[in-house]
């Protein structure tokens, strides 16, 4: 069986880097809560880094000891603001309706937030849009990010229908009522309902007809297939081909064959083959790209020689790596250095 507890890197930092500044105004020392957590300090640092499930548990757990849990997630959500996820903002605010913003979010949740996974429950008159958990979370790692996601979601619907919502809008959450909540929570305009069967936001079905502001179907379709596009080759643990990566990247040179990685993720081989073919990839391809990106690093230190790199990767020899590297990127292994190195000509 595959790990029910992913261990590679797939969550983006964004809510983290917010949950710091709030904790930093508050009086504690960010720098040291990310270290504590085995967070290096450029983790929050441009769009291509990623955290583990266990680095989030572990800096959010601290930060729940410290502040209370509810009004920690809330404070958190209430500063993603509608610009705050890139295309997919972009996307969202230019969808024709509400309808519209809110199947695209469904579709791309897991861009902004992969441990929960977002559906929508159309009931006559009303419709619920629910906030599910994908893994097993630490009960107040999931309190905090609920918390969060419900605060982000309310700021935000409350902005599209012009800072006013309807009486009817509910918002359930599984937990009991918590204690230590903050005052202004019960006076928002918004139906607080605790211990129910779901996370989840219910509205008028009327809602999800109002047109926005900013439609723009052009520049919806290209934020579209951005959001689309970051989707498929951001890292996620539910996909075989993703799990299979993270392994030989683990593993680095001598790289795993087949036999060894289904092994590791408690697959056959058939198996295994079977699903990535599912996935449209195939064994050789994701091993000739663990190669390729070490060589990437490996190439950009002086030290290494061209063919020591290409040995010590598994290929037969300097030619053989370099015939490899020059089809996949392009160029050789030695215009790459110069590039890398800042001497090309």
């Amino acid at each position: 069986m595959v790990s029910a507890r992913p261990v590679q890197a797939f969550i983006p930092p964004r809510y983290y880097a917010i949950l710091l500044d709030v904790l930093s105004e508050r009086g504690h020392d960010p720098a040291a809560l990310a270290l504590l957590s085995g967070i290096p300090a450029d983790a929050f640092v441009g769009d291509e880094s990623y955290l583990t499930l266990a680095q989030v548990e572990a800096l959010v757990g601290r930060g729940c000891e410290l502040e209370n849990t509810d009004e920690l997630g809330l404070q958190v959500g209430q500063r993603l603001q509608l610009m705050s996820h890139g295309s997919l903002s972009v996307a969202a605010l230019t969808s024709p309706t509400i309808a519209d913003a809110i199947e695209l979010i469904v579709e791309c949740f897991a861009l902004l937030m992969p441990l929960f996974a977002l559906s929508v429950h159309p009931r006559g008159t009303r419709t619920g849009v629910r906030l599910g958990v994908r893994w097993p979370l630490h009960p107040e790692v999931e309190r905090f990010h609920t918390a969060t996601m419900s605060g982000s979601l309310y700021a935000q619907l409350r902005f599209l229908l012009g800072g006013v919502l309807p009486k009817d809008v509910e918002l359930d959450a599984r937990h009991p009522r918590p204690p230590g909540l903050p005052a202004w929570v019960d006076g928002i305009d918004i139906a607080l309902r605790f211990d129910q069967p779901h996370y989840e936001l219910r509205m008028p079905t009327s809602l999800l007809g109002v047109a926005l502001p900013l439609a723009d179907a052009r520049a919806h379709e290209t934020a579209r297939k951005r959001c689309l596009e970051q989707l498929a080759s951001r890292p996620d643990p539910a996909r075989v081909a993703s799990m299979v990566a993270h392994a030989l990247s683990e593993h680095g040179p001598p790289f795993l064959d087949l036999e060894a990685v289904s092994r590791v993720l408690g697959l056959s081989s058939r198996s295994l083959r079977r699903r990535l073919q599912e996935e449209g990839v195939s064994f050789r391809e994701l091993q000739s790209h663990a190669r390729l990106t070490l060589a990437d690093r490996w190439l950009a230190d002086p030290r290494r020689s061209i063919t020591e790199i290409g040995l010590e990767l598994g290929y037969a020899d300097a030619a053989n790596f370099s015939r490899a590297f020059r089809s996949a990127r392009g160029r050789t292994p030695n215009e790459a250095r110069a590039e890398l190195l800042g001497t090309a000509s």
